[in-house]
């Protein structure tokens, strides 16, 4: 039973009324309560997180316009923060500036493979992150709000090497940064993304999506 700790078998689905019941601690329900109980969402989260599985496309029926503003709001910054670590890859991989953090990786056994799994990125100094962005249709307000700009202007981060942060279904929320670099201003050898509208730092165990 993944509701509880045993030795022995207690654990039954019925396949045809679509149900599950544990003789030993009493966990029963539907598909809908399984996933809401062992991933920790509500029924909205449920239900999108099967369509993500599964490949479904869904339609959202009698949603008040807040609802659907910030429904709305929550999937462009998260597409946001989705090609912000795509170019972040590129970044790493395939410019002349990347040699520098692959070198790096090189010397801590990390190779292209698991580097690629784990969508390691680099970001530049400057503001070249905010200014594709921006190119694309995304707003410096966006930027802020996903944690990827500074409220004075510029990427927030600089010359780092980038791990990417995902929530429970692989979607990225954030990023930690490794410094790299001797005269870079922060003093901390990583930080993360400022806790925003989609990164909570306490809620993200890094690398959870690909365990489960």
């Amino acid at each position: 039973c993944p509701f509880h700790e045993e030795r022995t078998p207690s654990f039954s689905v019925n396949p045809v009324d679509k149900l599950y019941y544990c003789f030993g601690c009493g966990a029963k329900g539907d598909l809908i309560t399984f996933v809401r109980e062992t991933q920790g969402l509500d029924f909205v989260g449920a239900i999108e997180w099967l369509g993500d599985r599964f490949r479904i496309p869904l339609e959202y029926e009698e949603a008040s316009p807040e609802q659907e503003a910030r429904r709305e709001r929550n999937q462009r910054l998260r597409a946001l923060l989705e090609q912000a670590a795509a170019y972040y890859e590129r970044t790493l991989w395939d410019t002349e500036a990347g040699s520098m953090a692959r070198d790096y990786l090189k010397g801590r056994n990390l190779g292209e493979e698991i580097s690629h799994e784990f969508r390691l990125g680099l970001a530049l100094g400057g503001d070249s992150l905010s200014r594709k962005a921006m190119a694309k249709g995304f707003t410096q307000q966006e930027l802020r709000a996903a944690g990827l700009s500074r409220a004075r202007g510029g990427d927030y981060f600089q010359r780092r090497l980038l791990f990417p942060l995902a929530d429970a279904r692989g979607r990225i929320v954030g990023f930690q940064a490794r410094k790299l670099y001797d005269d870079d201003p922060l003093a901390a050898k990583y930080v993360n993304t400022p806790e925003s509208e989609l990164f909570h730092k306490g809620s993200v165990v890094y690398g959870l999506d690909k365990a489960r």
